[in-house]
């Protein structure tokens, strides 16, 4: 437990409220991020139970972001996100892959990625993009493998955005190949669950957890996590009108 509030559900009125063992899962009076109690989890990396990692998430009345690592067999990264509001999308996709990759803090500390092209793999419900790369840093070099998953498009957005999306990467140990097959075998252990997900009484004033916050932006592991956490990547669409990106 370390110390930190736990997430659990509490339907309210106008909505509800995602609770942390008593306190409301908010920012000010709308939105905040915590640590994930495990069954609350939306996304579960490979290796990520044996590593002891709990998971970051953020939560606003328009979306749900949830951070998680693993440092088994190599080390991986991946940042779930969700669009929950009515006329919202995820603004992710493939073609954004090389620039996603380097937000993270580990490969923002290496030099050049070396990229190998651009491959699908089919998972059940909806495929996963993800490209080979060559991380050099101080540990030397590693073999790595970014990847992105969109699914749940949205029909009513002219720009047809996903409502879920997660990207990430995993890099073996320094001196160990990753190949493609090893990397597809990675993909399809990556999990996705669905959880509830409530609303939000809004205007009510409740504590955050900043220490959750700080460790999705690598504050106390300076070669982990993304400091942009939580990412402003979510777009609107008035139905029947024009999309606009972010927040």
């Amino acid at each position: 437990m370390r110390g930190f509030p736990q997430l659990i559900g509490l339907v309210m009125t106008l909505g509800a409220v995602v609770l942390l063992g008593g306190c409301a899962f908010l920012r000010g009076s709308a939105a905040g991020s915590a640590y994930v109690q495990d069954d609350m989890r939306h996304l579960r990396l490979p290796g990520a139970a044996a590593s002891g990692h709990q998971a970051v998430a953020y939560r606003s009345p328009f979306e749900y972001q949830e951070y998680d690592r693993s440092h088994v067999d190599g080390r991986a990264e991946a940042l779930f996100i969700r669009a929950t509001a009515s006329g919202t999308a995820v603004d992710l996709s493939s073609r954004q892959l090389e620039s996603l990759t380097r937000l993270w803090a580990f490969n923002r500390q290496a030099g050049p990625l070396e990229w190998e092209p651009a491959r699908a793999h089919e998972l059940p419900g909806a495929g996963i993009d993800y490209r080979l790369y060559r991380h050099r840093g101080g540990a030397g070099s590693r073999s790595c493998m970014a990847f992105i998953r969109t699914w749940a498009l949205q029909s009513l957005d002219p720009l047809n955005r996903p409502r879920r999306a997660y990207f990430g990467y995993f890099c073996r140990p320094p001196g160990q190949t990753l190949s493609t097959a090893a990397a597809e075998h990675y993909l399809r252990r990556l999990t996705v669950a669905s959880p509830p997900l409530l609303g939000f009484h809004l205007g009510q004033a409740v504590p955050r957890d900043p220490t959750a916050r700080a460790h999705a932006r690598g504050s106390t592991s300076p070669d982990w996590g993304i400091a942009t956490f939580p990412l402003n990547r979510l777009g609107r669409y008035p139905i029947g009108g024009a999309s606009s990106p972010g927040h």
